[in-house]
């Protein structure tokens, strides 16, 4: 048993080795918020949900790539998450691509930046050195407006209840590691 474990502590920084992620995060402020909705035939509209994200309120975006070298693995990660309460953090929109799914189409753009498509539902991803956007049930845009600031809108809408949202963001890149992401993943 011993010598398994000491086989073990001597492998385990190769097992790491191969795989390679790459992370990074942006700060956020929502700076504007709008529930409308249908009710009894008219049109109303709310600042935001009873216990939901607030203008005022800090957001956090993360996003993080992998790349496995011996088995090929690459995936792309992004969530965004209310911190505004941390006991009970609130995820705005959280979206992952396994780009070796068939059903996933990569494409590199000239500028370095990457846009990721699954083909069955039309969601997407597109991940440029100006614009981050994430598509799926809801959809969130961020574009750089200045160096590492930028601005976005969040929309969600729900058919079956008669309503929408619209978040707004203002956001500083505070750990800019976009760069390195699209390299790990576009790279052969």
């Amino acid at each position: 048993m011993k010598n398994k474990f000491i086989f073990f502590l001597v492998m385990a920084p190769c097992f790491a080795l191969k795989a390679q992620t790459i992370s990074g995060r942006l700060d956020c402020t929502v700076t504007g918020s709008i529930v409308a909705a249908s009710e009894d035939g008219k049109f109303k509209n709310y600042s935001g949900f009873k216990d939901g994200i607030k203008v005022g309120d800090r957001v956090t975006l993360n996003y993080s790539a992998t790349r496995n070298s011996t088995s090929k693995y690459k995936s792309l990660y992004i969530t965004m998450v209310s911190t505004a309460n941390e006991n009970k953090p609130k995820t705005v929109i959280s979206q992952r691509f396994d780009l070796n799914d068939q059903n996933i189409n990569l494409s590199v753009n000239p500028d370095g930046g990457l846009v990721i498509k699954e083909q069955s539902f039309n969601h997407s991803i597109s991940f440029q050195p100006d614009y981050i956007r994430v598509k799926e049930f809801r959809e969130l845009a961020l574009r750089r407006y200045y160096k590492n600031d930028w601005h976005g809108i969040f929309i969600s809408s729900d058919p079956t209840e008669s309503l929408a949202q619209f978040l707004a963001f203002n956001c500083r890149h505070v750990e800019d590691n976009m760069e390195l992401a699209a390299k790990l993943l576009s790279a052969k």
